[in-house]
């Protein structure tokens, strides 16, 4: 190989290494990376946040949101909508999915994906176009069987004096499809941890499916 071709082929490697270093992004994520339920009863509603990140190059870019989704596309609904800005310096960026299960939906096992684009807003140079992008797997399942189901997220006290009343807040999240009610068992120990009390609440109120 002569002197001229190794010259020519070294020029444009470095340029090729320029022109790809303007958009070179570290990472570009979103998590949770599914939308997955399986036990959804028709006219049910459920809304998912979803969280972009991204590292690197921190220049505006345009988050466009493109479903794949077959029956379901008209169930879903996108905040703040499904496309928007990814301002300048931003890390991360929240947006949400709202589901909305038709009453007349049939009982059965539904998929789809949704792309996530990311797309720089000013391009340094002309002609040149890099689209990052992500994909979410939706499954969602519609079925006429009751499921109850409550995930306790926390359970916390606040600091009581003696004679006070004792204030304990619960989170709890039904990821069944039909209303429920947690029971709360309380065991009050002394300093030598010994039974002192023992109580059971259960006229915490109710959280409807798919709520916390």
């Amino acid at each position: 190989m002569n002197r001229r071709k190794i010259l020519k082929n070294t020029m444009l490697a470095v340029v090729l290494l320029a022109i790809s270093g303007i958009y070179a992004h570290a990472g570009f994520g979103v998590s949770p990376s599914d939308i997955n339920s399986e036990y959804l009863k028709p006219g049910s509603q459920f809304e998912q946040t979803f969280t972009i990140s991204r590292s690197g190059n921190l220049e505006e870019m345009r988050i466009n949101i493109e479903p794949a989704l077959n029956e379901m596309e008209s169930w879903f609904t996108y905040k703040p909508s499904n496309s928007f800005i990814f301002d300048r310096g931003e890390s991360t960026k929240e947006f949400s999915v709202v589901v909305n299960v038709p009453s007349d939906a049939q009982y059965q096992n539904y998929t789809g994906v949704i792309r996530i684009l990311a797309v720089p807003t000013d391009q340094a140079v002309a002609g040149v176009s890099i689209t990052q992008g992500v994909r979410l797997d939706a499954q969602l399942i519609v079925t006429q069987t009751d499921y109850t189901a409550l995930l306790i997220r926390s359970i916390t006290s606040e600091d009581t004096q003696k004679r006070d009343n004792i204030q304990i807040d619960v989170v709890a999240e039904n990821i069944g499809n039909t209303t429920a009610s947690p029971t709360l068992k309380i065991k009050i120990l002394n300093l030598l941890m010994e039974l002192v009390e023992e109580h059971t609440v259960n006229n915490l109120g109710s959280v409807e499916p798919n709520k916390t």
